[in-house]
């Protein structure tokens, strides 16, 4: 039987309250390190801003969807945890939703959501774990603390990209304590002089096994919760490849992430899953 209690897997040093040495930030381990961002609501967020609004309207001028924005704008309403969901402060039974960007909904209203529409089909509190940005270790770690929160009925994971991953070092403005750094492929790795290490590091076979560690461990959790754990990957089937996403009928604000047609179809494959 797997133990989660708060000792065993919150945090390598045990819980938050035991780890000053450290002098861990409870933002920056159990949330997104955004602490001026909680209780908030935001009209713009990082990437979806408004001078890559201004910049995408006059570029699109002909684009509908995206001009809808302008009588209808986006809000980010984030919890007292930074995130885009409900309360974290309840007992009430809720779902977890896993991911980066396109779970949290970057560009997009919280209605158009896969997430979001899901849990409303589900039934149960939002509790929606979205980080953009952010990779499946992320995802483990966030989930590490907050399974033993939460009351959670399922997990639900869109990670498209497994080329992401997080390592911790050692802050030198604010010794002894560690922060967390992120990787995207050769992302953050220029400064490492040992070429041999540096490819084995952004290797596709070493990003490829993180990540399926990530994701094995995320289903222990689950499974030593009695829950069940919904994955969704959309290998080979051409998200990117099709019409691009600036003359979509609903696209994202930002022109960058997923538009309404995509998020339907990641919360068809979902449902298709449904037990």
């Amino acid at each position: 039987m797997i133990n989660i209690g708060d000792h065993e897997l919150c945090l390598p040093y045990g819980n938050y309250e035991s780890v000053d040495k450290r002098k861990y930030e409870f933002f920056d381990i159990y949330c997104h390190g955004w602490k001026h961002l909680a209780n908030s609501t935001l009209d713009w967020y990082p990437m979806d801003t408004q001078e890559l609004f201004k910049h995408n309207v006059k570029n699109n001028p002909e684009n509908k969807g995206l001009l809808k924005y302008i009588d209808n704008p986006i809000t980010y309403k984030l919890n007292e945890y930074s995130f885009r969901a409900d309360s974290f402060d309840t007992k009430e039974p809720g779902n977890v939703f896993l991911g980066c960007s396109h779970t949290f909904g970057v560009g997009n209203h919280l209605d158009h959501l896969w997430a979001y529409k899901l849990n409303k089909l589900v039934g149960g509190k939002f509790f929606n774990l979205g980080t953009p940005g952010h990779g499946i270790s992320t995802s483990l770690r966030l989930l590490r603390y907050w399974s033993t929160k939460l009351n959670i009925k399922n997990i639900f994971h869109y990670q498209p990209r497994y080329h992401r991953y997080e390592f911790y070092k050692e802050d030198k403005n604010n010794p002894p304590a560690t922060k967390i750094e992120h990787i995207t492929g050769y992302q953050n790795l220029e400064k490492i002089k040992d070429y041999n290490l540096r490819d084995a590091l952004s290797s596709d076979q070493n990003l490829l096994e993180l990540y399926k560690n990530s994701l094995l461990a995320i289903s222990g959790i689950a499974q030593a919760l009695g829950i069940n754990y919904y994955y969704y990957m959309p290998i080979g089937e051409g998200y990117d490849n099709e019409e691009p996403l600036n003359t979509r009928i609903n696209p994202a604000r930002d022109l960058a992430h997923f538009p309404l047609s995509i998020n339907n179809k990641i919360l068809e494959s979902f449902k298709s899953k449904l037990i």
